[in-house]
């Protein structure tokens, strides 16, 4: 009687989750973990590949010449008009961030595998920002220095095209220009440029007039009776849609 072996298990080892059920969840948890990672680190290498390539677009700026020089690039978000590095940065620190927690979040990998080709990958990746920071440095530097003061003029046309026009004043000197932003265009088309008398900013004080006939604008400057403001080039605003 006292001999008998108690072979009967205990509630909590019944309900107790083998070692194969464990070695499952632990896989999904990893699988889970191992796809997150890499949409997180795709990501972060986006963002610095849009950094990369706002760097190629300054370097091919900086080779060109011409007109489209005098503004280096203006860029518009909704009212916002960013620099190059601003932007370069921006997807830069998001590239950072996000390549840091895909490495938080991925599951452990004892056998390391792809390790060199991920090394060269992201050697290769830093010295290509690291080129191209130079340039996008340059271009915005000089946007910093030839900044004027932007403005979106209040209406639209049919089409969802807008007016943007830049304003300098200094001492008794003035000038601007004027362009046009197409509808889903995240960039300004400068087309026409006008000068002042007095340093006077005409768009500042409200001395014009915009009227929009079908798909073309007709952009008129005041002056205040004494100092004249005149267009020194006379392109057209035209709206593609």
């Amino acid at each position: 009687m006292g001999g008998q072996s108690n072979d009967v298990e205990s509630p909590e080892a019944a309900f107790a989750p083998s070692v194969e059920d464990q070695r499952l969840a632990s896989g999904t948890v990893s699988a889970v973990r191992a796809r997150w990672s890499g949409m997180i680190r795709l990501v972060g290498v986006g963002s610095l590949l849009v950094a990369v390539l706002i760097g190629a677009i300054a370097y091919g700026h900086l080779l060109r010449s011409g007109r489209e020089d005098e503004h280096l690039l203006t860029l518009i978000v909704g009212e916002w008009f960013p620099t190059l590095f601003e932007i370069a940065i921006t997807a830069i620190a998001i590239g950072i961030t996000a390549i840091i927690c895909g490495a938080i979040v991925s599951p452990p990998n004892p056998t390391r595998r792809g390790r060199r080709s991920r090394i060269a990958f992201a050697s290769v990746l830093v010295a290509l920002v690291a080129i191209s920071l130079p340039a996008t440095a340059i271009v915005s530097g000089f946007q910093l220095l030839n900044r004027a003061s932007y403005t979106v003029l209040p209406g639209q046309s049919d089409g969802g095209c807008r007016i943007v026009v830049s304003e300098w004043s200094f001492l008794l000197a003035g000038g601007g220009s004027a362009g046009i932003v197409q509808p889903g265009s995240v960039m300004v088309q400068w087309t026409r440029d006008y000068t002042a008398d007095d340093g006077q900013t005409p768009f500042s004080r409200g001395r014009y007039t915009l009227e929009w006939h079908d798909r073309t604008a007709d952009l008129v400057l005041h002056g205040d009776g004494t100092d004249p403001v005149w267009w020194t080039t006379d392109g057209p605003l035209v709206c593609e849609q």
